[in-house]
């Protein structure tokens, strides 16, 4: 299975899109996220019915005010993204459930909306 370096201070961990005027170093904190690199992987993995031996990049796509987001290619290059909330943000679950249910209720009209795995 790919596996990046478990290396602690890696931007997949750590908020590098921008800084605050006010409390900067507070608001990075909340948005720091630790996490199971090759859990997820293997999660994604499966979401797909691939094995985690498949996964062969794993790399930060994106974030925002509330997800950090990775962009995970598979070995016959289909690619697939994860999102993880931030630690702060809550409920996570009804969250979630809501912008899922949103995106199947936008599907259900034509709209090239992306498919949920899991």
């Amino acid at each position: 299975m790919f596996s990046p370096a478990a290396d602690l201070t890696s931007d997949l961990f750590n908020y590098t899109s921008g800084r605050w005027i006010i409390n900067d170093a507070l608001r990075h904190e909340e948005r720091r996220h630790f996490f199971n690199v090759d859990e997820l992987s293997r999660l994604a993995a499966e979401s797909v019915n691939r094995s985690p031996d498949d996964v062969v990049k794993f790399e930060k796509l994106a974030e925002g005010g509330f997800n950090r987001s990775f962009l995970i290619t598979m070995r016959d290059k289909f690619q697939l993204v994860a999102r993880i909330p931030y630690p702060y943000t809550v409920p996570k679950y009804f969250a979630i459930a809501s912008e899922v249910a949103t995106m199947d209720y936008l599907r259900a009209f034509g709209l090239p909306i992306p498919k949920i795995y899991g």
